[in-house]
């Protein structure tokens, strides 16, 4: 797995739900025995197991990604690969709210960063809207001359933002949009909502 560098717990937690449930169940067994000597060929064994039950929701946001990665279906190498799967129609469609972990380059074109500085971080202005009723800013993920929009929450710019233009993954969530063109003759009515975003 790649590097995480930036995770919506409310979102990452909504996910794993759906994907591994809201208790995570995590057991041991021990086995005891008692063995006599060689002569007489007799052992007896006891096997204990005792289990401890957590609440997905009382984990830091990174152990729910680990968690839930391995259990993301719709993985895309590339834009390209992410796009035509979101073209699909009929069963094999995905879904308004179906987890995906997509692969490319993050860009914010409009959006100026100077250096990060961790003594004094900078306070980067950045032009938010609604999605979904979640006050949020836009990115891109690019590759190979294809575009997909993805949104971050607000919160998330200090870390997302010096992002630009560097190979990513992220994992998230497809939502509805308005028809729009990702690159050549391919439009969607789909954008990804970001839930975890790692570095490569």
């Amino acid at each position: 797995m790649n590097t995480p560098i930036y995770i919506d717990k409310s979102l990452i937690t909504a996910i794993g739900t759906q994907l591994v449930g809201l208790k995570i169940d995590q057991s041991r067994s021990t086995t005891t025995g008692l063995s006599l000597n060689w002569l007489i060929q007799s052992s007896l064994a006891v096997d204990e197991t005792t289990g401890v039950g957590r609440d997905i929701r009382e984990l830091l946001p990174e152990h729910i990604l680990y968690i839930i990665y391995p259990e993301v279906k719709s993985k895309f190498e590339n834009v390209e690969i992410c796009i035509d799967a979101l073209l699909r129609s009929g069963e094999n469609r995905l879904l308004p709210g179906e987890p995906l972990a997509v692969k490319g380059i993050l860009q914010f074109p409009n959006i100026k960063v100077s250096n990060f500085d961790p003594f004094t971080p900078p306070d980067i202005d950045v032009p938010t809207f609604l999605v979904h009723g979640e006050v949020c800013f836009a990115g891109r993920l690019e590759g190979d001359g294809f575009r997909l929009p993805v949104y971050f929450l607000k919160d998330a710019k200090q870390q997302v933002l010096f992002c630009n233009n560097v190979p990513v993954e992220i994992v998230g969530i497809t939502r509805w949009s308005p028809a729009y063109s990702t690159g050549g003759a391919k439009s969607l009515n789909s954008i990804i909502r970001v839930a975890s975003l790692l570095l490569r």
